[in-house]
Order: C-alpha cells, then structure tokens, then sequence
C-alpha cells in the first residue's frame, strides 16, 4: 500500500522511537450490552470481544500491518482471546474469527463451545493468523485506570493488544475501563478515538 507523504513523514518518525507504540485507557458505559447478555443468556466477555473486533474492522487504519519490506493491509482482524480453564488457574488462547454476517449472539455462542473444547494452550495451527489478529485480555477481578503489558521490543509490532477489567457501578451504569495498545506509525489519537466511539 503506498501511504502518502505526510503519512510516510509521521510514521518515519515515529519509526525512530524505541517504542514507537502507546496506550489509551478509556471508560465505557457497558449498562445495555450486559443486559443484553443477561437476558440472552450469553457471555458478556465473549459479546465484547465480538464488538471490539467489529469496531476496530470499521476503520482502515487498524488493517495496516508493518514488514521489513513495507506497509500492507489484512483484510479481517481476528480475535485471539484468552480464557480461564474451569476449575484452574491455568488460561490458554482462543483464536476464533467472525464468520461473514455472523451475529453477535450467534459468534458468543460459538465461542462458548470453541473454548470449552480447547485442550491446548494455543492452537499451533492457527498461527498463520498472527497478523490478523487483535490480542484480547480480561481481568475480571479488578477495576483499573492504567496498564503495562509483558511486551518485547519490536518498532513494527502492529498488532493491536486490547485489555479490559471489572466492570463497576457508577451513577447506575455500569462503568468498564478499556486499554488499547496501537503502533503510532500506524494509528493516531484519532483513530482510537473512532474505535472507542464506536465500540
């Protein structure tokens, strides 16, 4: 993809940055989503990772992706969420893309049965996605404000990491606080602006 001469001066210089990618935590109102779940009989955390990946699908400059030898787009991202075994400690990656015109009722349901079933921590076979992917982490437990990722430095890590937490009772809604971690040679304040708005 040829990106024009402003775009190829900003992401120059971002690309001169040791850690050229940032992090915006933001809260969501989630009140209508979780009783929507609740009543549907669906899992709130499935429906948000549907949501998520639609909303940042919406907008092109998330599909661009950086190799050594230039900028390319993917055509879909995929969700690639992490879940808790019952009854353990232990938690393993689902990689589970949305089907064209799929619901969100009906991706929920799938990913309910797509992680009961997994055995492994990852499926090896589905690491040809990686490029594709939107990586999707959940702390249920607590609410947060901000958060540092277990990362490597890489300047053309594109992927987009997406972490959320307790959801918490405010005014009667119901608050959760998102992070999104983008590539600045890539997506800009503006960009997160329109996922978060749209999410």
């Amino acid at each position: 993809m040829k990106k024009s001469g402003s775009e190829k001066r900003i992401s120059d210089f971002f690309a001169s940055l040791e850690e050229p990618r940032f992090t915006v935590v933001s809260p969501l109102d989630v009140t209508k989503i979780y009783k929507y779940c609740e009543i549907n009989g669906i899992s709130f955390y499935y429906s948000l990772c549907y949501l998520a990946v639609k909303a940042l699908n919406s907008i092109e400059e998330f599909h661009y992706k950086i190799q050594t030898n230039g900028v390319f787009t993917v055509d879909e991202l995929v969700p690639s969420f992490t879940d808790l075994r019952k009854g353990t400690t232990d938690f393993y990656i689902c990689i589970l893309p949305i089907k064209k015109n799929e619901t969100m009722l009906q991706y929920a349901k799938r990913a309910k049965d797509y992680s009961q079933s997994s055995t492994e921590f990852m499926n090896n076979a589905e690491n040809s996605l990686i490029q594709e992917m939107v990586y999707i982490s959940c702390l249920p437990w607590i609410d947060f404000s901000s958060v540092v990722e277990a990362k490597k430095t890489d300047r053309n890590d594109s992927i987009v990491h997406l972490t959320w937490g307790k959801y918490v009772e405010e005014n009667g809604k119901l608050i959760l606080h998102c992070e999104i971690q983008v590539n600045h040679r890539l997506v800009d304040g503006l960009h997160v602006g329109l996922f978060f708005n749209r999410f």
